[in-house]
């Protein structure tokens, strides 16, 4: 129990510190009341005690108890009283508002809460969301398709993935393979005879991609028309010398017609490949009729038309090819044949020029170490009135040109052959 020290009977007030209740000195003068904390007034009016919770300065300027002068509390809360209570008011800490899903009032409290919805999600991603109602998409996202070889960190996608796994699972084959190529087909067809490829580039490319050869024959069978440039190129896995042919109209050659209008050559042969070419004519206003480079080609039963600012065969870098049984000339060229940068040809049979033309470069030309061969018992057959003008070969910068002691005659032209710089004709 608190003791108490003394009694003011003039003003009632009561002080408290610590466990001790203490009555100021009646004989205090001064009228400066200690400022102490925990304070108790007995407030003779009202019959009841105040607490106070701050500091008292002072009981007023007589000293007779006419209440506190003001009240300062710092923080929340702010008050203030002049007599008698204290009223204490909170201070705003917030804006009262609804913020989604909760409500607060100004003083932070939170009145009211819900559930997130999708009007919640739309509102703040400034959006709605295609798929916010368990909708479908009203697009499919795509990426591009890159090629096989591409070694970046670029998506895939299902036309990749279906051109990685035909070329990695390969078709095996057991028996003969025929494939067809017609005009009126679409590369995008599987090659039968009732949905052909539209080219012969199609065909072979799917040859490539898609099939072991398992050193069974191939039939690459070409319907009569006239055909843009064309190319072979690219060995097949499991390819067996001479196993992939190329047919046309073996019977009327001129029916089957590859042809380039620019500086495209009418068929390219390359890379590795090795096929043989029957019944096809070639012809082109600017390239050559067929270039064969670092590839291997046997042709029989073909027609040469008119290449005349080009060569009707050109074989460079490593090629060979073979002219073998009856082939026909309709039209001239700069050259009917040139082999250089070490390529090889093979003249067998015969060869038939059908109308007069001209070959302003020669008739042959064998170039840096390029070679021309002319098997044994080879002829031209030049109808009566056939006129070939131009000289018969040349063979120069260590080209070869090789008539296996048939004489110098044998080729066409109305000009002797000639060589130069190490170039051998004989």
């Amino acid at each position: 129990m608190a003791e108490i020290i003394d009694v003011r009977n003039s003003d009632g007030y009561l002080v408290v510190l610590g466990n001790a209740l203490i009555l100021p000195n009646s004989s205090t003068t001064s009228g400066v009341f200690p400022p102490y904390k925990g304070a108790i007034r007995f407030n003779n009016t009202s019959n009841v005690c105040e607490y106070y919770t701050t500091q008292w300065n002072q009981f007023g300027s007589s000293g007779g108890g006419s209440g506190l002068t003001f009240v300062n509390i710092t923080g929340d809360a702010t008050g203030s009283t002049t007599t008698g209570n204290l009223t204490l008011t909170l201070a705003s800490v917030s804006t009262a508002g609804t913020y989604s899903n909760l409500t607060i009032d100004a003083k932070g409290r939170v009145l009211t809460i819900r559930a997130l919805n999708a009007s919640d999600i739309t509102t703040a991603l400034t959006y709605t969301p295609v798929n916010s109602n368990g909708g479908t998409f009203s697009s499919v996202p795509s990426v591009p398709t890159a090629s096989l070889t591409d070694v970046s960190l670029k998506a895939t996608n299902t036309t990749w993935v279906s051109e990685y796994v035909a070329e990695k699972v390969l078709i095996t084959l057991s028996s003969t393979l025929n494939l067809y190529v017609s005009t009126s087909g679409n590369d995008n067809n599987p090659g039968t005879s009732s949905a052909p490829f539209a080219t012969l580039t199609g065909a072979y490319n799917t040859l490539v991609s898609q099939y072991n050869l398992n050193s069974q024959n191939i039939n690459i069978n070409v319907a009569n028309g006239t055909y843009g440039p064309q190319i072979i190129s690219g060995c097949p896995v499991g390819f067996n010398q001479n196993s992939i042919n190329i047919v046309g109209n073996n019977t009327t050659p001129t029916n089957v017609v590859f042809a380039s209008t620019g500086a495209n050559n009418a068929l390219t042969i390359q890379n590795g490949a090795n096929v043989s070419i029957t019944g096809i004519s070639f012809s082109s206003t600017q390239g050559s009729g067929i270039y064969i480079q670092s590839a291997v080609a046997n042709l029989e039963v073909v027609n040469f038309g008119a290449c005349l600012d080009a060569y009707h065969i050109f074989a460079a870098t490593g090629s060979y090819f073979q002219l073998s049984s009856s082939y026909t000339i309709s039209a001239g060229a700069q050259s009917h044949i040139l082999v250089g940068s070490n390529g090889s040809c093979l003249l067998s049979g015969s060869g038939t020029v059908q109308n007069s033309c001209s070959f302003p470069q020669s008739f042959a030309i064998a170039t840096t170490a390029g070679s021309i061969v002319i098997g044994i018992g080879f002829y031209y057959d030049i109808p009566s009135g056939v006129v070939v003008t131009g000289s018969r070969a040349t063979a120069t910068l260590n080209g070869i040109i090789n008539t296996q002691g048939q004489g110098t005659t044998l080729l066409p032209g109305n000009s002797v052959a000639t060589s130069s710089l190490g170039g051998q004709f004989g």
